[in-house]
């Protein structure tokens, strides 16, 4: 029997998708985000309105629902760097 071709198209795609869809990119403590980025900006993302902070901010580390994450990784997922 054989199978469908919508069985094999979706089987492809989920076959191809690229290794870094599945890098984590978020981070408990900031030596963990180091080790993703050795030479980048470790920052601090607050997720409930998607700003992060660099180290030395008050609010770096501070807020309840964040993470630790590299500069990049932040800014390719659409955060924005916080006022000064």
């Amino acid at each position: 029997m054989t199978p469908p071709k919508a069985a094999i198209a979706v089987l492809l795609c989920l076959t191809a998708a690229p290794a870094a869809a599945f890098t984590q990119t978020k981070f408990a403590t900031p030596e963990a985000a180091r080790q993703r980025c050795p030479r980048g900006i470790v920052v601090w993302l607050s997720m409930p309105n998607n700003v992060f902070y660099p180290a030395g901010a008050r609010a770096y580390g501070a807020t309840p629902h964040g993470a630790y994450m590299c500069e990049q990784d932040a800014v390719a997922q659409g955060a924005r760097a916080a006022r000064r």
